[in-house]
């Protein structure tokens, strides 16, 4: 048993739009290329290297110390939704989430993280439309004469 819960994308964004307070734990140079608004940036690894040899170094105690500093995280009993880069942070999501878990008594991890959320929403929070096809027909099996 996780001391967090996991939860899909929808009660993700329903919580968001509750108003609760939405973290983004990916390294400050991922928060600055694209994030969710509102987010707030608590970078949980510090980016070194370029974009061909990118490597991210947990930084843990950095996260808790902008924590400790930040008047809007004095509230510890509401729930606070966290973002990570799924896979590419598997080196330091897990840790960074247990740490937050120590702090907040509702720490709330999106399933999948900012990838698989950005795929069915848009930074603004709004649903993707899915793709409209013919019928059944979709990009995939469309035929037509310029094929």
């Amino acid at each position: 048993a996780l001391p967090w819960r996991v939860e899909n994308i929808g009660e993700a964004q329903r919580l968001i739009e509750s108003g609760h307070r939405t973290l983004d734990i990916r390294p400050t140079k991922d928060f600055n290329r694209e994030t969710l608004k509102g987010a707030i940036s608590c970078p949980a690894a510090i980016r070194t290297g370029g974009i061909s040899d990118a490597v991210d170094n947990p930084a843990i105690d950095d996260m808790l110390d902008f924590i400790a500093q930040d008047k809007r995280f004095d509230d510890k009993t509401a729930p606070i939704v966290v973002f990570h880069a799924a896979e590419s942070s598997i080196a330091y999501h897990a840790d960074a989430l247990l740490a937050l878990a120590e702090i907040f008594d509702d720490v709330v991890e999106v399933e999948g993280g900012f990838p698989f959320y950005f795929k069915h929403f848009t930074p603004a929070g709004k649903r993707r439309p899915g793709y409209v096809g013919y019928g059944s027909e979709n990009e995939e099996t469309f035929w037509t004469a310029s094929n």
